[in-house]
């Protein structure tokens, strides 16, 4: 049982239908509307006590307490068993969550590790890469230097060949006609020498002749060596 000031919205327009007053307005004017008809009537509305109404598949009835309270167990019963598979569902969810979750980071890290090991091989196949080009590149700069010194010798010897008609005059008078060449460390001394020998031959040097050419002949630091 409920006192008038108890009373919802839905209970005070079903006490004023019963006594076939409007039940239309706010909630104050429908608890003012039915406190003075019960006062009209003789009843004093304060201390008046409504049973208690509930709406079950769209019809209102009354229940006494004992209902109330049964079908209050009734509710929360349901209300645990909702919580209980509420859970049981979140708990199901979450292991196969985590079971996803550890998979997906295993799948992770063997490709990373496969990764890992590409990038290794992919490093020392570039290291080797660049170690050959290493030594390509010495080698064609060897064969560079060496197509150079072929090249100077090749010009010193079209030189010898130009002045060959002058070998005999040189002969006969003794008068220098070919400049000694020049040694100045880079090119081969086999070359040099060759040079130098073919031109002392050419001018009909003396020892002291060939020990003074040489001299000049040395340039830098190759000139303060003993002869």
């Amino acid at each position: 049982m409920v006192k008038l000031g108890q009373l919802t919205v839905v209970q005070l327009k079903r006490q004023l239908e019963k006594l076939g007053l409007s039940t239309g307005g706010v909630k104050t004017e429908l608890q003012v509307r039915l406190r003075e008809a019960l006062e009209a009537s003789g009843i004093n509305a304060e201390m008046e006590e409504f049973p208690e109404e509930i709406i079950v598949a769209g019809e209102v009835k009354q229940v006494s307490n004992s209902e109330m309270m049964e079908l209050m167990m009734k509710m929360m019963q349901q209300m645990k068993e909702h919580a209980e598979q509420t859970s049981t569902e979140l708990k199901k969810n979450a292991e196969q969550t985590s079971t996803e979750l550890k998979k997906n980071a295993e799948q992770i890290f063997c490709e990373f590790k496969d990764l890992k090991q590409e990038l290794w091989q992919l490093v020392g196949i570039t290291a080797e890469a660049q170690e050959k080009l290493s030594k390509r590149v010495d080698e064609t700069n060897r064969n560079i230097q060496v197509f150079n010194e072929v090249y100077q010798l090749e010009n010193r010897l079209d030189d010898l060949s130009s002045n060959r008609h002058s070998l005999a005059s040189v002969r006969q008078t003794g008068e220098v006609k070919l400049k000694p060449p020049v040694f100045g460390g880079t090119a081969m001394f086999e070359v040099f020498q060759l040079q130098f020998e073919t031109t002392a031959v050419a001018n009909r040097w003396g020892e002291d002749e060939k020990t003074a050419a040489l001299i000049v002949a040395l340039k830098g630091r190759d000139a303060t060596t003993d002869s």
